[in-house]
Parts: C-alpha cells; sequence; structure tokens
C-alpha cells in the first residue's frame, strides 16, 4: 500500500483518506483501557496462592469480563432506562451496549415452531454428552474427563 502522508490526513491508493491520529484522543483512550490492563494485575497479586490455578484463572477472566462490559457501557450512546441499564450489566453476556440499550420501534417476533424443536434437539444433545458420553470415558485420562 503506497501513501502520502499529509498534514491532515493519510491519502491511501484509491483515494481514501484517514482520519489523522490525534494526541488527545490516543490518551484518552489509554485511560480508558488502563483499568483492563491494571484490575487482572491487582487481582492476580491478591488471590490467595492455596487457591486451584483454575480458580484463579476464573477470576482473572471475570475481572477481564467485567472490565470490558463496564467499557462498552461507558461509551454507549443511548439512553435508555435504569432496568436496562442494570440488564446490560448484569444480564446480558454480550459487548455491544448500542445495540442492547438502542430504544427498538418494535417487538421481537416469536420464536417458530422449528426454531424451538432445534433448540430443545440442541438442550438434549448437550445433557447427553455431559451425563452419558462423559462419564464412559476412563478414569485414567482425568484431562479429557475434565
Amino acid at each position: 500500500m503506497t501513501g502520502v502522508v499529509n498534514s491532515a490526513a493519510i491519502r491511501l491508493d484509491e483515494g481514501e483518506t484517514s482520519r489523522p491520529l490525534k494526541l488527545g484522543s490516543t490518551i484518552a483512550t489509554l485511560l480508558d483501557v488502563l483499568p483492563i490492563l491494571v484490575a487482572p494485575l491487582i487481582t492476580y497479586f491478591w488471590l490467595p496462592s492455596a487457591w486451584p490455578r483454575w480458580a484463579s484463572v476464573w477470576v482473572l477472566v471475570g475481572v477481564i469480563f467485567a472490565g470490558c462490559k463496564i467499557l462498552t457501557w461507558m461509551k454507549a450512546t443511548p439512553s435508555a432506562s435504569f432496568g436496562r441499564h442494570v440488564g446490560y450489566l448484569f444480564a446480558w453476556p454480550g459487548l455491544d451496549a448500542n445495540a442492547f440499550l438502542a430504544n427498538r420501534a418494535g417487538r421481537v417476533a416469536r420464536p417458530t415452531l422449528q426454531e424451538w424443536c432445534f433448540a430443545v434437539f440442541k438442550l438434549a444433545l448437550g445433557l447427553t454428552l455431559l451425563f452419558g458420553a462423559a462419564r464412559m470415558i476412563p478414569s485414567n485420562l482425568p484431562y479429557v474427563r475434565g
């Protein structure tokens, strides 16, 4: 990709331009992300060393996810009710705050019978694998068995 540097913007091949990098916005972005970078370090040193490693990893994962969740919530633009904000922070697994908090004009369509059947099939398959197939794995393979 060849480009000519301009004081206002960077010109790309097809005449496209990109916004110039502003120092203030970069510092603001770094300050927004700083808690996500620092919180896992604090959590790692705060966790008791007697905890099993898997528990420590899950706590670190939770801290990183909570940091990302709060960051996307702070950057969200739509205004919504208090209940929708609480629902986004504590009940919604996704990280797209704008899509969740946006006011929808219409209601969501009800699932069809085919969608319900497929969901029940996936649930039954998961339960079969969890309670059926997992028990058939030999006990001398603890990592495969879980």
